[in-house]
């Protein structure tokens, strides 16, 4: 099956920080958990501090 991409941006402390693509299998749920370990695995620095992802 084709995975597809999902562009999200992380905001931290209110402010843009960046955009992530995250491929997943459209055939499965993608969960908020799933992209916060994925962007805390891209930039460790973030378990400690307070980030929302937007979609």
């Amino acid at each position: 099956m084709e995975k597809n991409l999902l562009k999200f941006d992380i905001m931290l402390g209110g402010r843009f920080f960046c955009t992530m693509a995250y491929r997943f299998c459209p055939a499965f749920a993608v969960t908020q958990e799933e992209l916060e370990a994925f962007a805390e695995k891209h930039h460790p620095f973030l378990k400690h501090r307070k980030y929302t992802i937007a979609l």
